[in-house]
């Protein structure tokens, strides 16, 4: 199964990320920034390791919060969060364990996650989620 296709858009990131649960949704979407961010899904060296907790309104929120989380750690760690362990989730909370990896140079630079146009939804026994990235 595909993890992310990056759509078109005029002038931000638009990516579509899939997942055959909730848990694996949100590992894609950590995976599908950390390689745009980085230009190449190849991360090596030693990971730091960061615990996340999150609450949120809603589960659309919580991608958000979630995602924007991941960008303040990439940008205060100079790393990049591709590894995600998701210890508890559900529709309003997160608890996860996230692995980054240090860059010399981002190739994107993404401001954060957007709610425009956000709706995690179910299609052919999957989740799929639209996000836009504000660059």
């Amino acid at each position: 199964m595909k993890r992310f296709q990056v759509l078109e858009h005029t002038a931000d990131l638009k990516v579509r990320v899939f997942g055959k649960t909730p848990e694996e949704l949100f590992q894609n979407a950590a995976f599908a920034l950390a390689v745009n961010q980085k230009g190449d899904d190849n991360f090596k060296g030693t990971p730091i390791k960061k615990k996340i907790k999150i609450s949120a309104e809603d589960q659309n929120s919580l991608l958000v919060d979630f995602l924007n989380q991941l960008l303040y750690l990439s940008d205060i760690e100079e790393r990049v969060f591709s590894k995600v362990e998701i210890k508890k989730i559900d529709k309003k909370n997160l608890e996860a364990e996230t692995s980054g990896y240090k860059y010399d140079q981002l190739n994107l630079e993404i401001k954060a996650a957007t709610y425009h146009g956000l709706e995690i939804k179910k299609e052919k026994g999957q989740f799929v989620a639209e996000i836009i990235f504000d660059i």
